[in-house]
Parts: C-alpha cells; sequence; structure tokens
C-alpha cells in the first residue's frame, strides 16, 4: 500500500475528531497532533508538525529511508508514502517508562496495534530491538535518509547517528526530530509542565549545532534536516 489516495491524513483540531477516550485525552493535553488514518478504519498518530507532514509527503519517489524510533507508527506509514522501501526500528517497550507523558500514550494493547497496522504497508520493514545492536546489521550505503526520532538525550542521537552514518549514502540526508521547540509553536502550543521537563532532557538540538554549523541546517517544523559530512 502506498498511494497517497488510501490514507487520509487528517489534522486534529478537536477532541471530538478521534476516535478513542485515549486519545482524546492526549490530544486535550497536546492540541495539535496529527493522525493518518487507514483503510481499515484504525489510525496512527502523527507526533509531527503540518511543515514537517508536508516535508514528508514531498520527498522524491523511490527512496530508501531508516527510520530509527517507530514510536506510535504514523511517520512510519507517512514516509512509506513515495519511498521504495522504509525500515523502522523500535525496542517497543516505550509503555515500561517511568516517564508520566509516555505513560500516558503507551499501553502494551498499543503497540500491538501499532504493529498491526504497520503490517498494510508492503514496502514497511519493522524490526524490533536497541538500535545500537540492529542498525549495524544493515547494508551500508544503502539508505537516502535517516530519520532520528528515538532516545532524545545528547548520547542517544550520538548513537544513534553514528551506528547510522555509515548505512546512509554519501548524498544522503539526516532527519533529527525534536531538534526545537521554535518560538513560533510555544505561542500557539505552548507546553504544560511534564512537556517541558521531558524537553529539557533532550539533546538533539545540542548534538546537531556541535557538528553543523547554522548555514548547514535546514529547519522545516521541529526538526533540522542535513547532509552526511565527512566525520572529522
Amino acid at each position: 500500500m502506498k498511494d497517497v489516495d488510501k490514507l487520509g491524513i487528517v489534522i486534529m483540531d478537536t477532541p471530538n475528531s478521534i476516535r478513542s477516550k485515549t486519545d482524546e485525552e492526549i490530544i486535550k493535553e497536546s492540541p495539535g497532533y496529527n493522525c493518518v488514518y487507514l483503510p481499515n478504519g484504525d489510525y496512527l498518530r502523527l507526533n509531527l508538525w503540518t511543515p514537517e507532514i508536508q516535508y514528508f509527503v514531498n520527498l522524491p519517489k523511490g527512496l530508501n529511508i531508516l527510520e530509527i524510533g517507530t514510536g506510535d507508527g504514523g511517520t512510519s506509514s507517512l514516509l512509506s508514502l513515495n519511498a521504495a522501501i522504509v525500515v523502522t526500528i523500535d525496542i517497543f517497550d516505550s509503555y515500561k517508562t517511568n516517564n508520566v507523558f509516555y505513560q500516558k500514550r503507551w499501553i502494551k494493547d498499543d503497540i500491538t496495534r501499532v504493529l498491526n497496522s504497520l503490517l498494510l504497508f508492503n514496502n514497511l520493514i519493522v524490526m524490533a530491538g536497541p538500535s545500537k545492536i540492529v542498525v549495524p546489521c544493515l547494508q551500508d550505503r544503502f539508505f537516502d535518509a535517516v530519520f532520528i526520532d528515538a532516545d532524545h538525550t545528547y548520547e542517544g542521537v550520538k548513537d544513534d547517528y553514528m551506528s547510522s552514518y555509515s548505512k546512509l549514502k554519501d548524498d544522503g540526508i539526516f532527519i533529527f526530530h525534536d531538534y526545537d521547540y521554535n518560538e513560533d509553536y510555544k505561542k500557539n502550543f505552548p507546553m504544560d509542565e511534564i512537556e517541558a521537563k521531558i524537553w529539557e532532557t533532550y539533546g538533539v538540538k545540542k548534538f546537531v549545532d556541535e557538528l553543523y554549523n547554522p548555514q548547514e541546517i535546514e529547519r522545516v517544523g521541529c526538526s533540522a534536516i542535513v547532509h552526511k559530512k565527512e566525520i572529522k
């Protein structure tokens, strides 16, 4: 399943537009979440801002894409629209976290639902396990893009970058999600106390800024997009 018209990309304007009590609670706490609705009547949450969704929908056709951090599965489905193949990796045990915010979003049954939904995509390969173990097993210089959205700590982002570096083609791009919650989004979608504390633990921006000059970083939503460069 690849065709755009087989998916409905829906911006969640009101809590009433969603389909379950669990998600209704999430939308109330974090307004602005988007969803991908599937032909089987189910849906996958898109933890992306609208500019990021537009960017992914308009990626060139035929790319090989590696996603580190499947999460809610929405980005996986979006990336698969035009891709030749998407390999997505996750540990799939976020429901065990001590993080209160993610405890609200993840239950074991929800992960099962996400995995079952991703089986609808014939160009999407799901791999379970720690990225630092799984990624090195992949083919070198195979991927056109690597989307990093897993462990958001400085060391976690660095590990995912280093392990996937050789897997990316020399002219490929890295996409780092949650690089920065910029001022426009802070005004329109203010964080609650829990989210603010979570962002304080993120090391995405610190890592990217150490490796790239500002003029080398393309900002799309809260993501940073950079071209692969030689590691010194």
